[in-house]
């Protein structure tokens, strides 16, 4: 099972909290992480992890 950062999910947190635009996209990934619970598997993990990646790189590109 994968654990996913305690940091990762920080970053998130704030950088939604301050992009309320991008909410959708942050429940989807709460949505993912709740399926994730109860079904672990390394693929939905892999995804999960991309997201957040992502997410976090192209969000604090728009803070430059």
């Amino acid at each position: 099972m994968a654990s996913f950062s305690f940091t990762k999910r920080q970053q998130l947190v704030e950088i939604f909290l301050g992009f309320p635009e991008k909410n959708s996209l942050f429940i989807d990934l709460l949505k993912k992480k709740i399926e994730f619970e109860k079904n672990p598997t390394e693929t939905l993990s892999a995804e999960i992890l991309k997201i957040e990646d992502k997410e976090i790189k192209k969000l604090m590109n728009e803070l430059k």
